[in-house]
């Protein structure tokens, strides 16, 4: 506008040379603009376009409004009393949130009648609404975790839910807290990002004023109940000897050194717990990204005279030529024949713990771990495919490994008669079988899975016949590479 605006209370000298009035004199914004319009001095009528300009009874109008415009001034001054500013001219309103002069509409009927003007708005809040542009807008993390929603973590409850339907209601009807959401982001930090226990501990004291984090057993909790990945928990010896399962399961005490199951509180003395595997293959065809990766197998193209993976092998193809048999019962379908049947493999190993215990002897425990053979070689063995089973614990080794893979053996049994499986990219549930076709592992873990001796016995090797010599000092057997000289015909040449 050509003219400087006041705010509400304060005024403005008017030069509109109206009769009996100084000039300049003294008014208010909206006193001003009506003497300039009735002298005929306002921008706005200088046009001669206007509608007041045509209006035979322009100045009539005029005067029933300045009648009006009177009892306006007493409102206005009312108004003021109301909010506590009194008469204070030099108050600026603009602090309290009300508009100024200039952001009154100036329109004919907008000058009408004072109960035409609209009501001040309320006083801004003091932070920036959602959605302003001052808002700090979140960035994009680089490990992905920053649009994960209470919505994403909801998806995950509806398919890896417990089969019970009250539980599945239960679980569906619950919403995140923002504690949770960020409590599992942290813990996938803590995971990936090797953070021990005790420095997440000190991370979530240190910041319990601005983040909220819950401990590090009540985000388990709630992560295994969102996947459904629930760990089978399984008394073992205390010595390790073996696991309280199948023909052991009700047994009190150890059938190799007899040392009790449970303590003076009924409590096992030590466990072994078992990560199941279904949950996890039927978590796999929830991600259309993992399902189209999965496909290597089926989809993969024989090059006779070419060995360039498990599935060129002759043993894979007599499998496929192999009905599944559970129980001693046929079940009419054959081994990795259907698409989405997944192959994998278990890994077993001994590993020592420490280079030497404190009393000399070797303190080992036997992680078990799979392998998703339905991936390419090139992504299979990465850390991120890997599915962990358990770990048997230390320090001895184990006198019946088969105990402790009961829980496996029972799953797979499961898992050949066939899971119902809900596949997101087709939207239909299907039946999932999965095969566990390798076992292997160093020489010292198969050993308890073949049954055999192993490095130290007399036929140490699993594939050929060879034989070992007996050392005398050492009180073991040995295979070396020519015969002794001592004993020239230990080895026969044939």
């Amino acid at each position: 506008m050509p003219y400087p605006e006041a705010t509400r209370g304060e005024q403005v000298p008017c030069y509109c040379g109206m009769p009996g009035e100084d000039d300049p004199h003294w008014v208010s914004t909206r006193t001003r603009s009506r003497h300039r319009r009735i002298m005929g001095r306002d921008d706005a009528t200088n046009d001669g376009d206007t509608e007041d300009d045509q209006n035979p009874n322009y100045f009539e109008a005029q005067d029933n409004y300045e009648h009006e415009e009177e009892g306006h001034m007493d409102i206005d001054v009312m108004e003021d009393d109301a909010f506590g500013q009194g008469l204070d001219h030099d108050y600026d309103d603009r602090e309290m949130g009300y508009r100024s002069e200039s952001e009154r509409s100036e329109t004919p009927s907008s000058t009408g009648s004072w109960l035409n003007v609209p009501t001040p708005p309320p006083s801004p809040p003091s932070t920036p609404p959602p959605g302003s542009d001052d808002e700090e807008q979140p960035s994009e993390d680089e490990d992905g975790f920053a649009h994960i929603t209470a919505e994403d973590y909801r998806e995950y409850e509806r398919w890896y839910a417990e089969d019970d339907m009250l539980e599945l209601d239960e679980m569906v009807a619950e919403t995140l807290t923002e504690e949770e959401i960020a409590s599992i982001k942290m813990a996938s930090i803590r995971l990936f990002g090797h953070i021990s226990q005790r420095a997440y501990e000190r991370i979530r004291y240190s910041f319990k004023q601005n983040v909220r984090l819950m401990s590090v057993y009540r985000i388990h909790k709630r992560l295994a109940k969102l996947s459904g990945i629930n760990p089978v928990t399984v008394d073992c010896c205390m010595n390790v000897c073996q696991a309280f399962t199948g023909d052991y399961a009700d047994d009190q005490a150890c059938s190799y050194c007899q040392h009790p199951r449970l303590d003076l509180n009924g409590k096992p003395y030590k466990v072994f717990e078992y990560l199941p595997t279904t949950p996890r293959f039927q978590g796999y065809y929830n991600n259309p990204d993992m399902i189209k990766a999965m496909r290597y197998r089926h989809d993969y193209v024989r090059e006779p005279g070419k060995i360039d993976d498990y599935i060129d092998g002759t043993l894979y193809s007599d499998l496929q030529d192999t009905e599944i048999v559970v129980d001693g019962v046929g079940l009419g379908v054959n081994f990795l024949n259907r698409r989405r049947d997944i192959a994998y493999m278990v890994l077993l190993d001994g590993v020592e713990i420490f280079d030497q215990a404190a009393d000399g002897k070797t303190s080992t425990c036997w992680p078990i771990m799979a392998q998703n053979l339905n991936l390419s070689a090139s992504q299979r063995a990465k850390l991120r495919n890997l599915i962990p089973l358990g770990v048997i614990p230390g320090p001895n080794q184990p006198k019946d490994f088969d105990s402790f893979l009961e829980p496996f053996v029972e799953e797979a049994l499961e898992q050949a008669r066939g899971v119902e499986t809900y596949d997101v990219t087709t939207g239909r549930k299907f039946t999932l079988r999965a095969h566990p076709i390798i076992f292997s592992g160093d020489m010292q873990a198969i050993q308890h899975i073949t049954q055999m001796k192993g490095p130290k016995g007399k036929c140490p090797c699993r594939e050929c016949e060879i034989g070992g010599i007996y050392h005398i000092c050492r009180r073991t057997y040995y295979s070396p590479l020519t015969n002794p000289i001592d004993k020239p015909d230990a080895i026969p040449d044939d």
